[in-house]
This record gives structure tokens, C-alpha cells and sequence, in this order.
């Protein structure tokens, strides 16, 4: 941003533009990535690096209680913001600095840098810790646990496949995981990126992402586990409850609720036998997981009533008609194996065929 008062090289070739940054404020103008203010006694721009520099002529008397202060927010602001924070409080100090500059008279440093200060304030606690601050990147870890970065201007292709690599590894993450995992995950995120910006090669920069997609793989593991344990026996109790209950009100019913308790009871426990490792893609959410374990428990349900009525009317398993005990027994593995029942059912349908 030029400002108006800027006196600019009579020519606009490159050269006369470096010659004239040379000559005017000793300054490479390569070195020139965002101008701030300009006159012809003084200029503040941000580097490539996105730091704050500049070179002032001459300081008036009445302005050099300001350049102290400047230089005092300068040094605190480069410490504890986040470079895009920083970023947005140099411009601040450096319109102040501006101001007090171009003053004929002492202006109040509160007033000159209320914005400043205000901001600083507001951003100061942001970083909990700094994984790497160099003049190529800085990465934190946010109080939020969240990992933000700077990068050069110009990012190489490589940075940005770590970026991507990074964008969706933490994605995966805050889909599956909830919050008390976050710290954690901030740590690992912070330090695969790190060593991901240091790479070149496509390859060993999505193997730096690794160790994070395990853990939170094995994290989700854990938690749907657990919700289909929890899920699981909830569901199993409130079906039995319900059975045992029907049993007593309706007396004559009572060996169907048996079976069906029997068959709930079966599916249940092949649900948790089964699931040692669960497929995490298929659960968007908890949803998922009581649709699953509610529709297994019907079926365990129904396959134990259809056990005892099959047995009843000699269909098929006639060496254990009249044997209570073993229908139940029949019932509950009914529900634990799902194969059971349809291949009892093919059976008789063979044998009408024939």
C-alpha cells in the first residue's frame, strides 16, 4: 500500500524502483514483500518473512516516545501471537508509528495505540505451545488445541501436499474423536506437519501422517466398542425386561417370551464376540451403532419364537419337542448364529420340493 504523500521514482522500470529503495531507505527492495506506510523520510513494510521492519530517516523529538513504544510491541508481538495474528497487530503499530510520525506535536501513546493494545490483549494467550517458529514456518498449538501455521508466501508443492495431508488426517479426527482426545491429537497433528514441511518427497511426507491415522484408528476402535458393548447390553436388558414382564400378564405366552428373551440374550453375545475389530467406516455417528445392534436384537428375537414354533409343529429339530430346556437352548442359538435359522429353513424347503 503506497501512501499518498510518497514521493515514487520518476521512472517505473524495476531498476530505478531498486535504486531508489537503495538510495532513499537503504533498503533491497526485493526484500519489500508489503509496503505499509512511505514518505520520502521513512518506510514500514513487511518482510518475505511477514515481520515487521522498516527505516526512518530522522525521529522527531516529539514522535520518539512513540518509536519506543513501537518498538516495545514490536518485540512482544513477534513473541506471543500467531504469525497471522501478528500480521494484523503490525499493521496496527505500524499506522501508529505513521501517525506520530507525520504529527507536528506529541501525541498520547494510549490514544496512538489503543487499537494495538486492545488487540494484543484480546490474542496474547492464544499459543499454548510452539512446535517450530523459523523464518520458513511457524506452527502452534492453540489454547483451543487446534494447530495453525504460517507458511512463505509462496508455498511449494510439496508444502501444500503436507497441508492437504494435514487438513485431512484432522478432519478424520474431529469426525471420530470427541473433545478430550483433542489435546493429543494437537500434539501429533503438530509434529507429523512439522516434520511433513521438511520433506520433498510425496511419499515420505504422507508416511510423516502415519502414527496420527493409527492413533485416531485405534482410538475409534476403542470408542465404538464400547458403545456397542453399552448399545448391546442396554438394549438386551430392556428387550428381557420387557419379556419377563408380558410373561407375567400374559401367562399363557410365557415360553414364546423365554425364546425370545433366549434368542436376544444369543444375539447379543455374538454381537460383542464378533466385534473385536470394528469397521469404523460404516458409523457416520452413535445413530448407527443402536440401528445395528436394535435390528440384530429383533432378528435374535424372532429366530427364537420361529425355533419354538418350527419345533411345536415338527418342521424341523423334532428330537427335542417337549424338551423346554432345549429349545431355550435352541433359541439362544438361533439369535447368536444368524445362519442357523434360514439354513433350518432351507432344509424344509428342500424336503417340500422333494
Amino acid at each position: 500500500m503506497m501512501n499518498e504523500e510518497t514521493n515514487p521514482p520518476q521512472n517505473n522500470t524495476i531498476e530505478d524502483d531498486a535504486a531508489y529503495y537503495r538510495r532513499n531507505y537503504h533498503v533491497d527492495i526485493s526484500k519489500v514483500a508489503t509496503e505499509l506506510h512511505r514518505t520520502d523520510k521513512f518506510i514500514i513494510y513487511l518482510n518475505p518473512r511477514d515481520e515487521l521492519s522498516w527505516f526512518i530517516n530522522h525521529i522527531p523529538d516529539h514522535a520518539k516516545k512513540s518509536y519506543a513504544e513501537f518498538c516495545r510491541l514490536n518485540s512482544l508481538i513477534s513473541i506471543n501471537l500467531t504469525k497471522h495474528n501478528a500480521i494484523n497487530a503490525y499493521r496496527l503499530i505500524a499506522s501508529a508509528l505513521n501517525s506520530s510520525l507525520r504529527a507536528q506535536e506529541e501525541q498520547t501513546i494510549a490514544q496512538l495505540y489503543k487499537d494495538a493494545y486492545e488487540y494484543y490483549e484480546k490474542n496474547k494467550g492464544e499459543i499454548k505451545k510452539i512446535v517450530i517458529r523459523s523464518a520458513q514456518y511457524c506452527i502452534y498449538i492453540t489454547r483451543k488445541n487446534t494447530v495453525t501455521w504460517w507458511h512463505g508466501r509462496t508455498p511449494s508443492e510439496h508444502v501444500k501436499l503436507a497441508q492437504a495431508e494435514f487438513e485431512n488426517t484432522n478432519s478424520m479426527a474431529e469426525q471420530c474423536l470427541n473433545e478430550s482426545y483433542s489435546e493429543a491429537i494437537a500434539s501429533k497433528l503438530g509434529a507429523a506437519l512439522s516434520m511433513a514441511f521438511s520433506k520433498e518427497n510425496p511419499q515420505e511426507i504422507k508416511a510423516c501422517f502415519d502414527e496420527v491415522r493409527t492413533f485416531v484408528a485405534a482410538k475409534v476402535q476403542s470408542h465404538l466398542k464400547l458403545w456397542l458393548f453399552i448399545t448391546n447390553a442396554s438394549v438386551s436388558a430392556i428387550f428381557i425386561a420387557i419379556a419377563f414382564f408380558l410373561s407375567w400378564w400374559l401367562p399363557d405366552l410365557t415360553t414364546y417370551f423365554l425364546c425370545a428373551g433366549a434368542g436376544v440374550v444369543g444375539s447379543m453375545v455374538s454381537s460383542l464376540q464378533r466385534n473385536k475389530t470394528v469397521e469404523s467406516d460404516g458409523y457416520v455417528s452413535n445413530y448407527g451403532l443402536y440401528c445395528e445392534s436394535i435390528s440384530r436384537l429383533i432378528i435374535g428375537a424372532s429366530f427364537g419364537v420361529l425355533v419354538l414354533l418350527g419345533v411345536m409343529s415338527d418342521l424341523f429339530l423334532p428330537l427335542i419337542k417337549g424338551n423346554m430346556q432345549a429349545i431355550i437352548c435352541m433359541s439362544f442359538i438361533a439369535g447368536f448364529s444368524e445362519r442357523f435359522v434360514p439354513d433350518l429353513i432351507d432344509n424344509v424347503a428342500k424336503k417340500q420340493k422333494e
